[in-house]
Parts: structure tokens; sequence; C-alpha cells
């Protein structure tokens, strides 16, 4: 895995756990993150430990999490070293594979896999170099396999909400499907799913919304950090 030019910002940002402590240096920037972005306000007490990741320079939050168990968090600074440029979408896909707690980690993760299965994911997958992270893109794919009246919104949008709760009925319904190539959708998702991905989880990691209001927001800190 060759280290991108871009692993000096490593130096400028971290990802990191605390414990949810008022004394802790960190809890202040992560409580107005969350007030800012409408999240986690009524649940934080529920929760030992939040993660942050954080400009050092400003000790701002660009993005923030909660749980209760000690978790591994380095999966931005595994991800930031393979970081080929500061295009949007690029930036986008690596915060969509950041997660505390991720054992699934990609090498080469902004090049697509050798021996890849499917040319119509490839070309669909295209900025996310044949990996789905996306909740559109699931979406989007399911549509594709699907025929007659299954193909409509909301029986698309209740399998995305289900997917990610691990409902029997979803994997059911997949295992039946397959993409316009002719490969199976199920294959495609248990080998092409990594966010969140671990060992209880067989195969298959989550999808989520779209991270380029995050992305954004790091690109335009970061870019004070680069001397052309």
């Amino acid at each position: 895995m060759k280290k991108s030019k871009y692993s000096f910002l490593n130096n400028h940002f971290k990802f990191i756990q605390f414990e949810l402590d008022k004394s802790n240096e960190y809890y202040t920037p992560f409580i107005k993150y969350c007030k800012d972005n409408n999240l986690y306000e009524d649940c934080i007490k529920e929760y030992k430990y939040g993660t942050c990741l954080f400009e050092i320079e400003t000790k701002e939050a660009l993005l923030t999490g909660l749980n209760n168990d000690v978790a591994d968090c380095s999966s931005f600074e595994f991800y930031l070293t393979q970081l080929p440029d500061l295009e949007l979408n690029n930036v986008a896909y690596m915060f969509s594979l950041v997660s505390d707690g991720a054992t699934k980690q990609l090498q080469n993760a902004f090049s697509i896999p050798t021996n890849y299965p499917s040319e119509f994911a490839k070309e669909y997958l295209k900025d996310t170099y044949g990996q789905v992270v996306y909740t559109y893109q699931f979406m989007s794919l399911l549509s594709c396999s699907l025929i007659g009246d299954d193909n409509q919104y909301n029986y698309i949008n209740d399998y995305r909400r289900l997917f990610n709760c691990r409902a029997k009925k979803v994997f059911d319904k997949i295992k039946e499907l397959y993409l316009p190539d002719g490969y199976s959708y199920y294959k495609l998702l248990k080998s092409y799913t990594p966010y969140g991905n671990d060992e209880y989880s067989d195969g298959f990691g989550f999808i989520r919304t779209p991270t380029h209001k995050i992305a954004w927001d790091f690109i335009e800190r970061a870019k004070k950090y680069i001397t052309e």
C-alpha cells in the first residue's frame, strides 16, 4: 500500500475516542458539534464514550459518534494515508469508510479490486471503487435488480431501512436478485460493503448516508496546510 502525499494531514486532524466527561478537553467541541447538527441530544447521557474527528489547531469537531465500548479509531489515519487527492468524491468516499471499531479495512481502497465480478456494478460504483457504501447506491442497485410491481420507491426504501437492521426478509429477498449483467446482488453486497464490517456480520457491512458535507468541510480546512 503506497502512502499518498496527503499523509501529513495526520499531523493536523485526529480521530479519537474519549470519556464523556465535562472535564475532558474534547467534550466541549464534541457537544458543540452535536448541538449545531441536531445530533444525540437526548441520548448522550446513556453512553460512556464519544468519538470525535477534530482539527488540532482549532480543536473544532468535524465528525462525532457515541459508544459504550473501547474502540479502535485507526480507520481515519489508515484511509487518509491512501487518499490520492482532495477531490470531493474521493474525500467523501474516505469518510464513508471511517468508523470507530472498524475491523475490516481495505488495502488499496482507492482502486477497483482485482477480478471484480460485475461489470455493471464496476461502472455504476466507480466513484467508490466498486464498494457499496451509500444508501442511494444500495437503493439504485436494488431497483436495477427488481422487476414488475416490486420496483417501487416505498418498497425499496423499506428494504434500505431494514438492511442495516439485519432483517431476515431483506436477505431472503436479495438472494433472489441479479444485477443487469447477471451477477448476484447478494454476493456483491456480501463482498463489497466495507463500512463497519465486523466478525459477526457474515461479511456484510452497513450502508450510510452520503458524507459529502463532512468531506467539503475537511477539504476547506485541509487547504491551509497544503503548500505547493
